[in-house]
């Protein structure tokens, strides 16, 4: 069981915080081996365990270096202004602090192999604490399309399989289809179903 700590009104989990000063540890004694781009990559990722653990100002000023460093570095502009907005918007209410819960336990399943339908539906959910929670859009956004390229991709792998006789691979390649949809009624689901029929109606002849 994970013990939580408290910070500015939102709930941590230790291990954040941990890995936030071990990041910070590391790095003092290194950047001066890393390039540009790695020291960006570095304050990007510090950035954002800040903003998971619920430190908005310190989020900011490790985006505002990451900016020293390159004006142009888009990818951190969508959390800058989350964690701006967070900041501004005062003490936490019972609903956004749900929805911050919600999107920290995302970000871990997104983090691990074979979890991003996961991260996706948690995503979904705290969005329906706190439907103008701009980071949790933007990751819901990415995530999704990332999700249908990988069912694209097994799709079209058992579709060569079917087409080369491998019906038992093909089976297998369209199961995953239908466990990655979020819907029963997506396209590909359907699809994949259907294939999955034939396959097996081509095993019993």
């Amino acid at each position: 069981m994970r013990k939580k700590i408290r910070s500015r009104g939102t709930s941590v989990f230790l291990p954040i915080a941990f890995a936030a000063a071990c990041l910070l540890s590391f790095s003092c004694g290194k950047s001066e081996d890393l390039s540009l781009g790695e020291k960006i990559h570095q304050r990007q990722q510090r950035a954002l365990l800040y903003y998971e653990e619920g430190d908005y100002g310190r989020c900011i000023e490790e985006l505002r270096i990451v900016f020293n460093l390159d004006p142009d570095y888009s990818p951190a502009r969508d959390l800058l202004s989350e964690a701006k907005n967070k900041l501004a918007s005062g003490p936490p209410t019972e609903k956004s602090e749900e929805a911050e819960e919600l999107f920290r336990e995302a970000l871990r399943w997104a983090g691990e192999p074979g979890k991003l339908r996961s991260a996706i539906l948690k995503c979904r959910e705290a969005l329906e604490c706190a439907p103008d929670h701009g980071l949790a859009l933007l990751k819901l956004k990415k995530w999704t399309e990332r999700l249908e390229e990988r069912m694209e991709e097994h799709y079209q792998l058992g579709s060569r399989h079917f087409k080369y006789g491998n019906y038992a691979r093909a089976i297998e390649q369209w199961n995953i289809v239908t466990h990655l949809a979020l819907q029963k009624s997506d396209p590909l689901y359907r699809k994949a179903e259907e294939g999955i029929g034939l396959a097996r109606e081509k095993v019993r002849k």
